[in-house]
């Protein structure tokens, strides 16, 4: 029988628990075997399992041995295990988790499936977690269910209120308007409304004039004091955007001092409407048309810096529903 054919008997692995067995384990001939599939089957055992619970073979995983071991089938299958995720816990774990090799085992299911404990989701706190978040990967992974279920937390949210998260949560939210927008429909009957022709007109502007406005106009809580750099260098256009971020900055001005009874007012409007009893009363009906057709724009701006323009389309949405049996 030879060597490898024995370690896989009861006899040759209770001689890796040995001294001699882990000392065999750390020289070359040992750190061949464990890339092997014969030690993965090994490492499932509580033989193995307990062989990585001793700081030096903690530390033989810092190693230029112990990192290629990592990325053979066996280091696949023991990243699986429980010991595995007492390590990313340990300076050394959290070490490799920002290398290229732990970074491209979290976007294995494997990883994935780990951010969803409470171990991972400590981890995405860390200065690490962070920053991966920022890099391919880590934005790739808040595009999936599980991500997406992240923010929603308050460790998630938490990390969208972060400058660093800044620049990802502006273009997440730009991505989505562009998208809602360009499935917006306008009923005929309503093209000839300031409001309705400022959305139309938005919906058609290039995207190095539509992500300025965008911007300007974006619900925040602290004001954007910085702008893109515009790609074109026509002075009348940056005239045309610092005009439009005058008129931003006092719609926002204006926004901020709205009552929260105004605020709700604004956002559910629509849906208060839709619940009244029909037929409306003649000075319901009076009130909607005189809004409908003279102060729908000013709604329009209101809204859109309180809540962004998605939020006004849906608002709407609704409205035109109301709109169009009058």
């Amino acid at each position: 029988m030879n060597a490898k054919n024995w370690l896989r008997t009861p006899g040759g692995r209770d001689w890796l628990r040995t001294p001699g067995g882990r000392d065999w384990l750390q020289r070359t001939h040992g750190q061949d075997w464990l890339r092997t599939l014969q030690c993965s089957d090994w490492l499932q055992t509580q033989g193995g399992q307990d062989w990585f619970q001793t700081p030096r073979e903690l530390d033989w995983l810092q190693t230029q041995g112990g990192r290629d071991w990592l990325q053979s089938q066996g280091g696949l299958d023991w990243l699986q295990t429980p010991p595995c995720r007492d390590w990313l816990q340990t300076e050394g774990g959290r070490d490799w988790l920002q290398r290229r090799d732990g970074q491209d085992w979290i976007q294995t299911r494997c990883g994935r499936d780990w951010l969803q404990t409470p171990l991972g989701r400590d981890w995405l706190q860390t200065e690490g977690g962070r920053e991966w978040l920022q890099i391919q990967g880590g934005r790739e992974w808040l595009q999936t269910q599980s991500g997406r279920e992240w923010l929603q937390t308050p460790d998630g949210q938490a990390w969208q209120s972060t400058p660093a998260a800044f620049v990802w949560v502006v273009m997440e939210e730009f991505s989505s308007t562009v998208e809602t927008i360009s499935e917006y429909t306008t009923f005929p009957e309503f093209f000839l409304l300031p409001a309705f022709q400022a959305v139309q007109q938005f919906k058609t502007l290039p995207d190095f004039l539509m992500f300025p406005m965008f911007l300007a106009l974006r619900h925040q809580d602290h004001s954007t004091s910085a702008l893109p750099g515009l790609p074109s260098p026509d002075r009348e256009i940056i005239h045309a955007i610092n005009v439009f971020m005058t008129f931003a900055g006092e719609a926002h001005k204006q926004s901020r001092l709205a009552s929260d009874a105004l605020r709700y007012a604004c956002h559910h409007w629509a849906v208060h409407l839709s619940r009244a009893p029909n037929p409306w009363v003649d000075m319901l009906d009076h009130t909607f048309r005189v809004f409908w057709n003279r102060h729908l724009l000013s709604w329009l701006q209101t809204e859109w810096c309180l809540k962004g323009l998605r939020s006004c389309l849906v608002v709407l949405s609704k409205a035109q529903e109301l709109a169009k049996g009058r």
